[in-house]
């Protein structure tokens, strides 16, 4: 093989392993064509190299510069193949990590109807003993017939006395139900306690007016079965009415340490009507044990 034979296989051998390296070398799966700057450094190999190349007369000389010429070819591919796979590798991970297009939302579930839960009944709240005594209250100042006291006087009991005795204040500034409270009144009250029925006289005597918001003169209060009498209150002074602070007409008074009266003045029968309440023992709450309705005597 000539001189000129082996310059030119050296050269078109470093032509075609470029051309084939970089056309497909992985950058975007397409071809492309040979990198500008790999054929200027084959072309300057070719000006320089291959020249001197021509010039060597040894045998010997020209295979050591033919085997220095293609240790450049391959220095500028493998330097050339590496910037092109790094360059490949950069392109991938941008094609990786580039987010997809936004798929069309799937269209909402058809909303479902507002079906109302079941729900618990509510029990009815039971009113408080006040605002019920307030509603027979009503009641009682405009009832005419007295058959119809003994109910409405139980519709007015209070459930938890002892409770509602600490709202509890002096009669004061009422002095129409002052007014028509003086004189006696009396009569029979049918009650229950002990498992035993019981029948009570009960009298009230009251001769006071108001002064200095005060009920002051002479009061009575007398408790008595089958002709005896067992409770007696009386004094002059301040009459020991007690009254709500407001929103009840209720007017209590206390029989001795086991007994309390809440009683109403009924106008248009002029008579007066009472809950009557008692208790065993001082450590025990008062319960109601039954009514009685007094007549003017």
């Amino acid at each position: 093989m000539n001189s000129k034979t082996i310059a030119a296989w050296l050269f078109f051998f470093a032509l075609g392993l470029g051309i084939g390296t970089y056309a497909h070398s992985p950058q975007s799966g397409s071809e492309s064509p040979l990198n500008p700057d790999l054929r200027q450094k084959l072309q300057n190999l070719a000006n320089v190299d291959l020249e001197d190349y021509y010039r060597l007369k040894n045998s010997e000389e020209k295979f050591l510069k033919a085997d220095e010429i293609l240790g450049k070819i391959m220095t500028i591919f493998l330097a050339d193949l590496g910037l092109h796979m790094s360059q490949g590798a950069v392109s991938a991970s941008h094609e990786k990590f580039v987010p997809a297009p936004t798929s069309k939302s799937p269209d909402p579930l058809p909303a479902r109807p507002n079906v109302p839960v079941p729900m618990a009944k509510a029990e009815t709240p039971k009113p408080n003993a006040l605002q019920l005594n307030q509603k027979a209250e009503a009641k009682l100042a405009a009832v005419r017939d007295d058959r119809d006291v003994p109910s409405l006087l139980r519709q007015t009991q209070i459930e938890n006395l002892d409770e509602a005795l600490r709202s509890t204040k002096i009669f004061a500034n009422r002095t129409e139900t002052a007014s028509s409270l003086n004189g006696s009144f009396g009569g029979r009250g049918n009650l229950h306690y002990e498992n035993q029925d019981h029948l009570w006289d009960v009298s009230i005597t009251v001769k006071a007016s108001m002064s200095a918001s005060e009920l002051n003169g002479w009061y009575k209060l007398e408790l008595s079965e089958n002709g005896h009498s067992f409770s007696t209150s009386n004094g002059s002074g301040r009459v020991p009415f007690k009254e709500f602070e407001r929103g009840s007409q209720a007017v209590f008074m206390e029989a001795g340490d086991k007994i309390q009266i809440q009683f109403y003045y009924l106008k248009e029968l002029d008579q007066v009507a009472c809950n009557i309440y008692r208790r065993s023992t001082q450590d025990l709450p008062y319960a109601l044990i039954g009514t009685a309705v007094l007549k003017r005597i």
